[in-house]
């Protein structure tokens, strides 16, 4: 009987063990805030799944921040052409490294990437113009602190 006992915990710490390994593992699911609207959600998709889409989707030139500097890092102003845009792919939080949260504000909806704890931060805005979602405004990757 105690054998049983004894076999019955170590399979079920096994299971408990082997769930949570799974869960850290699997990409993670796509989440959107409730104050996002429907359409958002299967342009957003497409945008970062399709190239032609995306590009056709940006308002170049393109407004937003970089950060650049040696020993003082400061932000400037930068406007993106369409031949100088890298693509962006789907969201990959890197095994937990990023997280990313979405807001609206008066339409224009905020999409923050935040790194490290904070450390670093990528933004983008997206606006509907026209009857289709658009990205407006992008922040590359900052460093903070």
């Amino acid at each position: 009987m105690t054998l049983v006992a004894v076999s019955c915990v170590f399979l079920f710490y096994n299971k408990i063990k082997l769930d949570a390994t799974e869960s850290e593992t699997s990409e993670p699911a796509v989440t959107y805030a409730d104050s996002l609207p429907d359409d958002f959600h299967t342009f957003y998709d497409r945008f970062h799944t399709d190239s032609i889409y995306q590009m056709n989707h940006i308002i170049f030139p393109l407004s937003g921040v970089v950060q650049q500097g040696d020993s003082v890092l400061t932000l400037i102003t930068k406007q993106w052409l369409a031949d100088e845009w890298k693509l962006h792919k789907p969201f990959d939080n890197h095994g937990g490294t990023f997280e990313r949260t979405f807001t609206n504000s008066n339409s224009i909806i905020s999409e923050t990437i935040t790194g490290n704890g904070g450390m670093f931060t990528v933004e983008k805005r997206y606006s509907k113009l026209a009857g289709e979602w658009h990205l407006i405004y992008y922040q590359g990757l900052v460093m903070h602190g």
